[in-house]
């Protein structure tokens, strides 16, 4: 039998001829399920079946299983920022406010070197899964704008602050309504990090 676990349709609902091919191509699973609850309920409702919201893959492990692969960064004391997808300007700015009120390095993972020079912090680039998940795991504070992140944070029991990225994407309030963690949502319409935590 097949079956589909934790799947993420993203944040739009489908064309009405996407719904019928989705139907089509579903049609002989013995389970569905999805990693937003949202899209769960979706799903349910297109397939006319019950679809179960159910945790991230990444979730299903412990933080010892994905500490056995991640590399420590040289780097000590800092606050990681996982920039992802869209360069977050004001993320990044309440990320610096708030690493230099704990008195922590700025380091962002993302794809935008720009960076370096904008903002004149350290920006990882085209670094691996490995070191990767050594910067969460080593870091002391994070910053992020992805569901991942947020997982990884949760994993490695690291405070953090996630920023919702538009206010189509229900993914960010899903993980952490699931997670428990709703107070660690900045929403789009107020980005900015509580002086309070």
């Amino acid at each position: 039998s097949t079956v589909a676990y934790s799947p993420s349709i993203g944040s739009k609902p489908f064309e009405q001829r996407d719904v019928e091919k989705f139907k089509e191509l579903t049609k002989n699973f013995y389970a569905i399920s999805c990693r937003e609850e949202e899209g769960a309920n979706y799903i349910s409702q297109v397939l006319d079946r019950k679809v179960t919201w159910v945790l991230d893959p990444t979730l299903l492990l412990d933080a010892i299983d994905y500490e056995k692969l991640a590399i420590k960064p040289k780097e000590k004391h800092y606050l990681l920022c996982y920039n992802c997808m869209i360069n977050d300007s004001k993320m990044l700015y309440e990320s610096q406010k708030l690493a230099d009120k704990l008195g922590l390095e700025l380091i962002e993972i993302s794809i935008f070197n720009q960076n370096k020079l904008k903002y004149r912090h350290k920006v990882k680039t085209g670094i691996d899964i490995q070191e990767w998940l050594g910067y969460f795991k080593y870091a002391d504070f994070i910053v992020c704008n992805a569901f991942h992140g947020c997982c990884f944070a949760t994993i490695f029991k690291k405070q953090f602050f996630l920023f919702v990225r538009d206010d189509s994407d229900y993914r960010m309030q899903s993980i952490t309504r699931g997670l428990g963690v709703s107070e660690r949502l900045v929403p789009v319409e107020n980005k900015q990090i509580p002086d309070s935590f």
